[in-house]
């Protein structure tokens, strides 16, 4: 769970990502975790966030949210955001080196 809460990773979410689907685990135990995908996603990062800081362990991951999208993929990939989520910059940011 330290390498897991340490390695980056990126969770991409659209806050509009709220309706449930015919895809969606309605189940009791389920909605406990939330009422919709972008709260469940929340939940899972600010719980890991606070777990990592609980034990003093590092945490590299990062939220970056795509405001007003839905449950839909395309618009995700079109989002201005997708960029910082997929890439760690915004899509016209100046390139930069990396040294690798």
């Amino acid at each position: 769970m330290k390498r897991y809460l340490a390695s980056p990773l990126t969770l991409y979410l659209g806050t509009a990502d709220d309706v449930p689907d015919e895809n969606f685990d309605a189940s009791a135990e389920a909605l406990l975790q939330g009422s919709g995908r972008h709260q469940r996603g929340l939940a899972c990062f600010w719980y890991a966030k606070g777990l990592a800081a609980a034990r003093g362990w590092p945490f590299a991951w990062q939220l970056v949210e795509a405001p007003g999208v839905g449950h839909e993929h395309e618009k995700m990939f079109e989002h201005e955001r997708c960029a910082l989520a997929l890439f760690g910059a915004p899509a016209n940011a100046a390139p930069t080196s990396s040294g690798r």
